[in-house]
C-alpha cells in the first residue's frame, strides 16, 4: 500500500508508544463484536434452516433473537465493525512504515470488505423483523408481495452477509498477525500466502471459535439474567435456549485453549516475549473458568451463572488481544527505533534548515546512525570496526552506499535510506573513517 505509506511520516518513540495503546483500544472493541457478528449470523442462519426442516418454531424464534442481540443497533455496527478495521489500517501504516510487508494491505483490503459485509448482515436483520410483523397481518395480494420480497432480501443477504464477513474478518486477522510472524513477512509479498498460511488460519479459527462461544453465551445472559430475563417468553423456550446455547457454547469454548496453545508455539522466538506468555497463559485459563460456568448452567441450572461465563470469555479475550500486542512490539521493536531515529533526525534536519546552518559529519552521525551503530559493540547494525576496514581508501564508494543502502549481512536489517543531501553523505562518511579506530 504506497500511497498510504506516503501518507504517514515516521514518529517518534512517544507517539509509537501512543499507537500501541490505540490499537489495543481498538482490538478491544472490533474482536469481541466481529467474533459475535459471525457467530450470530452463522447461528442465526441455521437455526432458521433448522425450523424450516423440522417445522418447529423455536428454532425460528431463536434465530431472530440471536441476530437481534448481536446486532444490536446500526450506530454499534459502524463504531465496532465498520470503523475499526480503517483505523488499524492507519496505524498499521505508521509503525510498519517503509517496510516492505503486506500486513496494511491486508488490512485495507478487509476494511472495504467489510463495508457492505455490515451491511447486508443488518439487512438480514431487519428483514427477517419485516417479514415477522407482516406475518401478523391477513393476507393479501400487498402483503403477500412484501412477504415475498422480505424472503428474497433474506436469502440473499443471509449467506452473502456471511461469506463477507468471513472474508473481511479473515483478512484483517492476518494482516493483525502478520505484525507478529516476522518469519511470514518476505512470504507475504505474495498474495496467495494469504491463504496457506497456517498462522493466520489458526488465529482466523480462535474468532470464529470466540465468536460462537460469545453469541451463545450472550444469549444465555440474555435469556435468563439481563433485565429479568425474556420475561415474554415461554418456559418451553428457555428451557429448548438453555439446553442448546450451553452445549454450543462449551464445544466452542473447548477448542480456545487449543487454538491459544498452537498460535503462541506458532510465533517466533524474536517476537516471544515473558509478557506474551504470561497474558496468554491467563486466557487460556480465564476460558476455565467459562467451562466452569456454563457446567453450572447446564447440570445445576444455575442461570446466575451466565454473567459469569460472559465476564471470563471476555477476560480472556482481552488478554489474548494484550499478549498479541506484546509480541506485536517485541518483533517490530527494532524498526521501531529506526523510525524514532528518522523522526529526531527530520526534526533536526528542520531546524537547521530553518536556522540556516550546516550540520557537521559529527552531527550528522550523531541524529542518523547512532541509534542503530555504535564504534565497537553491535547494536541494530553491526559496529563499524567490523565494516568500516572494507572502505578504506574508498570514500566514495561509502558515500554511495549511505545514499542507496543495500542489504549485505544477513544477521543484520537492511538499512533504510536516510535521506541525506550528498554533501551530508560525504560529511558523514569522512567522520566515521577519519574516528572508527579511535573510537
Amino acid at each position: 500500500m504506497e500511497f498510504l505509506d506516503k501518507l504517514v511520516l515516521p514518529q517518534s518513540s512517544e507517539h509509537i508508544q501512543l499507537l500501541h495503546y490505540m490499537m489495543m483500544l481498538v482490538l478491544f472493541m472490533y474482536i469481541p463484536f466481529v467474533g459475535m457478528l459471525t457467530g450470530g449470523l452463522s447461528l442465526s442462519l441455521y437455526f432458521k434452516r433448522r425450523g424450516r426442516i423440522t417445522n418447529d418454531p423455536k428454532y425460528l424464534a431463536l434465530s431472530y433473537d440471536i441476530i437481534k442481540l448481536v446486532t444490536v443497533k446500526k450506530t454499534a455496527g459502524i463504531l465496532l465493525a465498520i470503523i475499526p478495521p480503517f483505523v488499524l489500517t492507519f496505524i498499521f501504516a505508521q509503525l510498519l512504515h517503509q517496510m516492505k510487508i503486506a500486513a496494511v494491505g491486508y488490512l485495507f483490503f478487509g476494511s472495504l470488505v467489510g463495508l457492505p459485509a455490515v451491511i447486508l448482515v443488518y439487512i438480514y436483520r431487519y428483514s427477517l423483523e419485516f417479514k415477522g410483523l407482516l406475518g401478523s397481518v391477513k393476507s393479501n395480494e400487498e402483503v403477500d408481495s412484501y412477504l415475498s420480497s422480505a424472503g428474497n432480501l433474506i436469502k440473499f443477504a443471509g449467506p452473502w452477509g456471511l461469506f463477507m464477513m468471513i472474508s473481511s474478518s479473515y483478512f484483517v486477522v492476518a494482516g493483525i498477525s502478520l505484525g507478529i510472524y516476522s518469519n511470514e513477512w518476505e512470504a507475504s509479498k505474495n498474495l496467495l500466502h494469504i491463504f496457506v498460511s497456517g498462522s493466520f488460519f489458526i488465529k482466523w479459527l480462535y474468532l470464529f471459535a470466540l465468536g460462537f462461544a460469545a453469541t451463545a453465551s450472550l444469549m444465555l445472559f440474555k435469556v435468563f439474567y439481563w433485565d429479568g430475563g425474556l420475561t415474554e417468553a415461554t418456559d418451553e423456550y428457555k428451557e429448548f435456549a438453555r439446553e442448546l446455547l450451553s452445549k454450543i457454547a462449551m464445544f466452542a469454548a473447548l477448542s480456545l485453549p487449543l487454538l491459544i496453545l498452537i498460535h503462541v508455539v506458532q510465533i517466533p522466538g524474536q517476537s516471544l516475549s515473558k509478557s506474551t506468555l504470561i497474558y496468554a497463559a491467563l486466557s487460556a485459563l480465564l476460558v476455565f473458568g467459562l467451562y466452569h460456568a456454563i457446567y453450572q448452567v447446564v447440570q445445576n441450572k444455575n442461570l446466575n451463572a451466565t454473567s459469569w461465563a460472559l465476564l471470563f470469555l471476555l477476560f480472556s479475550t482481552i488478554s489474548l488481544i494484550i499478549a498479541d500486542q506484546s509480541a506485536f512490539k517485541q518483533s517490530t521493536k527494532l524498526h521501531s527505533i529506526v523510525l524514532a531515529a528518522e523522526h529526531d533526525s527530520s526534526m533536526k534536519k528542520m531546524l537547521a534548515a530553518a536556522t540556516g546552518s550546516e550540520l557537521s559529519g559529527e552531527a550528522i552521525f550523531t541524529q542518523k546512525c547512532q541509534a542503530c551503530h555504535k564504534w565497537d559493540v553491535k547494536l541494530v547494525g553491526p559496529p563499524y570496526k567490523e565494516t568500516l576496514p572494507n572502505y578504506e581508501g574508498k570514500l566514495d564508494e561509502l558515500v554511495n552506499f549511505i545514499n542507496n543502502p543495500v542489504k549485505k549481512n544477513p544477521a543484520y536489517p537492511p538499512m533504510p535510506a536516510q535521506g541525506l543531501k550528498p554533501k551530508e553523505a560525504k560529511a558523514v562518511a569522512k567522520y566515521i573513517l577519519e574516528n572508527y579506530k579511535t573510537k
